[in-house]
């Protein structure tokens, strides 16, 4: 039952985080790919930042619920098929500290079940976000899924790693950074939180992953070209266009001298 329980949770997490709201709508509403638009990522940032924020929220908004319904979903599952019963029975029998004992307690209350439960899904729906079988295993960089998991381990972790993104947001503009400083902060806080070894580390394991497919944006960050994130429009992108558009007329004008003499005439 264990390992029927963790193949089914590790295919359904996989096959429906696969399926990409920035993919699908890009297609549908607007008629072209957003991976080959933009920076090519089919993600929140890039779909914002190429079709503005009309339907942006509503891609952020399911990827955030496909991951937590999966999470919330197989940690209720392994609490209920998966009983700590033989795990507590084992530490309680147990005089002398052990390795055994020691992994064997980290299934042995239905808290730490449910955790690993939530890490263990959690974990293949950003392989699913990140890497598609719909989609020619090109996807996005797994950071609604990653806080998304935070959140259903410890929301007391995912509100501190919030509140970072927002600092490092607002203040330097730069999504990428600020999604991996806000991650790495919650990371860290993890343990502080009591909470088990294991899915810990799986989280580790999610957050290291994402920083990997953020690897381009390091780079561009460390060479100043990275570009910088705003929810919405600066009132000086405003004037630069009005600037261009009031620069083109002249232009025209000279470009089509003919049209001026035309007019002149009559």
């Amino acid at each position: 039952m264990t390992i029927a329980l963790l193949i089914i949770a590790a295919v359904a997490s996989y096959l429906i985080c696969s399926i990409n709201p920035a993919i699908v709508f890009s297609k549908l509403i607007y008629h072209k790919d957003i991976r080959t638009e933009g920076s090519g990522n089919p993600g929140f940032t890039n779909f914002k930042r190429v079709y503005g924020m009309k339907f942006a929220w509503l891609v952020f908004l399911i990827d955030i619920s496909k991951a937590i319904l999966l999470e919330l979903l197989f940690g209720f599952l392994f609490v209920k098929f998966l009983t700590p019963q033989q795990a507590q029975e084992f530490t309680e029998t147990t005089d002398v500290v052990t390795k055994t004992s020691f992994w064997a307690a980290q299934f042995a209350t239905e808290r730490n079940l449910r955790l690993f439960g939530i890490a263990f899904s959690g974990a293949f729906c950003m392989l699913g976000h990140t890497i598609p079988v719909w989609y020619g295993f090109k996807g996005g960089k797994g950071f609604l899924v990653c806080i998304s998991t935070l959140y259903m381990i410890d929301w007391k972790c995912g509100l501190f790693a919030t509140i970072m993104l927002c600092i490092f947001l607002f203040s330097t503009h730069y999504m990428s950074l600020a999604t991996i400083i806000a991650m790495v902060a919650g990371t860290v806080l993890l343990p502080f939180m009591k909470v088990p070894l294991i899915p810990d580390l799986i989280f580790a394991g999610c957050v290291a992953f994402m920083i990997y497919r953020h690897h381009e944006n390091i780079k561009r960050l460390a060479t100043g070209t990275e570009k910088k994130f705003y929810f919405f429009k600066k009132k000086t992108e405003h004037k630069e266009q009005d600037s261009a558009q009031s620069t083109n007329e002249p232009t025209a004008a000279i470009d089509n001298p003919t049209d001026s003499s035309a007019q002149n005439q009559e």
